[in-house]
Formats: C-alpha cells, structure tokens, sequence
C-alpha cells in the first residue's frame, strides 16, 4: 500500500513539471471507503471512535435526480472519512476514492487544462436536493481516458481519485 500515496503524488506533480506550470494549492479533501455492512456498524458502535477519535455521523443525501447514498462519516477539522454499507457480493466492495480540492474556480479551470494535456478529463456537475429542491453542490474533475480508466494498476487495486470545487451557492444555502 505504500506505493499508493507515491502513484496520486506522481500523477499530481508529474504533468505540472512537464508543463512547467505552476501548481495550484490542492486539498486532501476526504477518502470514501466501500466495506461490509458489519464493518461499519463496527465504526459505529465503537466506543473508541464515538467518544474519544472524532466526530461521526450516518446519513442519507439525496442527490441529483432523487438518487440517495447513505454514509458514515468521521470528520477532521478539514476534511474526513466516508464509509458507505455494502454486502459481501457487491462488485464495488474494498473501493476506495481519495478526493482532493481546491478553492477557487480559476485554480479547478488549471488543474483541468494541465491534466488535459495528458488525459481525458470529465467535469460533472453535481447538486444536492434539500425539501424537494436542487442546491448546485459542487463540480467533479475527473480523468475518463481509457489508458487510465482500463489500467491494470487501477483494476488491481480499486482505487481511484478525483478533484472537487463546491460551488458558492452552496455555502450561500448553508
């Protein structure tokens, strides 16, 4: 596990070098982890992690078109961990997502034009719905090119990475 953290560096600071572009300030944001069922009504009845690691919460979020996603979250001061339940068959089980941010649009439009360079990006808006109505949350950058997508390193190890900006509407409905 090791080369994980060396493999998101290097795909980071790789292309800003070739570029010679100045890097914008990236984020550690949060990582989401996919486990059993019993693993995180594990989390949560800890004592440990209640009482004396963090703060914890179990929620739903209705998202985008009425979908919803249920999740344990443990939260930092500034970013957190996000366990969602699944059983032992599901094909998406031992996923985990590392998603990382930045602050400003300018810095989001950068970070795209210098993986573009590269890769094949994706930028997917995502809202939230609160009482039946759609809050811009934030947008989703994300490489799509085959070459990455298909890699048997990312097959191997169910990994995968993107980068978030929340949009100010938001904070503004906060």
């Amino acid at each position: 596990m090791p080369r994980l953290p060396i493999a998101i560096s290097l795909i980071f600071f790789a292309f800003a070098n070739v570029y010679g572009q100045e890097m914008p300030e990236v984020k550690f944001n949060h990582l989401s982890f996919v486990l059993e069922s019993r693993d995180v009504k594990a989390l949560r009845e800890s004592g440990f992690v209640t009482d004396t690691l963090v703060a914890f919460e179990t929620r739903t979020t209705k998202v985008d078109s009425q979908a919803t996603s249920t999740a344990t979250f443990l939260y930092g001061n500034s970013n957190y961990l996000e366990f969602f339940e699944t059983s032992d068959d599901d094909p998406n089980l031992g996923f985990l997502t590392i998603v990382f941010s930045v602050d400003k649009i300018s810095e989001f439009k950068q970070l795209q034009s210098l993986l573009d360079n590269t890769y094949k990006t994706r930028i997917t808006p995502r809202e939230k719905l609160v009482d039946g109505v759609k809050i811009p949350w934030y947008n989703a950058l994300s490489v799509v090119d085959t070459t990455i997508v298909d890699s048997t390193f990312l097959k191997q190890c169910r990994f995968w990475f993107w980068i978030m900006m929340y949009k100010t509407e938001y904070f503004e409905y906060n």
